[in-house]
């Protein structure tokens, strides 16, 4: 006999964000994964029906929890072109540790970076400014140098603080700066700017 999903018959206002006005986000969010989705006997069929329905669901009408993932966990698994199952073993990943960033399967662990419950909340913009701050710490700071800190070189770009600050983030994952004794230096030889891409978008398999 086929399992039954650990959502049937249970009420929409558990798993729909829109429907959770008397409780926390994180407090609802927490008891739907934790009471439903985590364990439930079918989360593997249910996240995968959900990506594949992501091409053709536009951004306002994505709702609900499914397998533990949020709308916007969805849409960033899906932008990440993160597969669901080892292309090697064909081992189904499991949601719950796919969503932390842990991916088993019978060939072996591998690590992506995890999902946040908002998403990636990472543009196209941001991947073309680390690109020109690449480029930028490459014709002004030699290797091991000090680099300056976000709000002084997007003063200098002209450009969102914030945004650099999230780049910064990205930058310092890839080990392109590092911060030593409280300071920022730059790390390696940035020859691949125009080629780069964040780490939490690059897909990682087992070896």
């Amino acid at each position: 006999m086929k399992p039954k999903p650990a959502c049937a018959g249970q009420p929409a206002s558990l798993f729909f964000e829109d429907l959770w006005t008397d409780v926390p986000y994180t407090v609802a969010l927490a008891n739907a994964r934790e009471e439903f989705c985590d364990t439930c006997p079918v989360r593997v069929e249910c996240l995968k029906a959900e990506v594949a329905s992501e091409g053709n669901t536009s951004v306002e009408h994505r709702a609900g929890i499914y397998a533990g993932f949020t709308p916007r966990q969805r849409h960033a698994l899906s932008k990440r072109g993160q597969s669901l199952n080892c292309t090697e073993c064909g081992d189904d990943y499991d949601p719950t540790l796919v969503r932390q960033g842990t991916l088993v399967c019978s060939c072996g662990t591998a690590h992506v970076a995890p999902i946040p419950d908002r998403g990636d909340q990472w543009t196209d913009r941001h991947t073309k400014l680390a690109r020109i701050a690449i480029g930028w710490l490459s014709d002004n700071v030699e290797v091991g140098g000090e680099v300056p800190d976000p709000l002084a070189l997007s003063r200098q770009l002209k450009v969102q603080v914030k945004d650099l600050r999230r780049v910064y983030t990205a930058l310092l994952e890839d080990h392109v700066i590092l911060k030593l004794r409280g300071k920022l230096v730059r790390r390696k030889s940035a020859a691949s700017a125009k080629h780069w891409t964040p780490p939490h978008l690059r897909v990682s398999h087992a070896e």
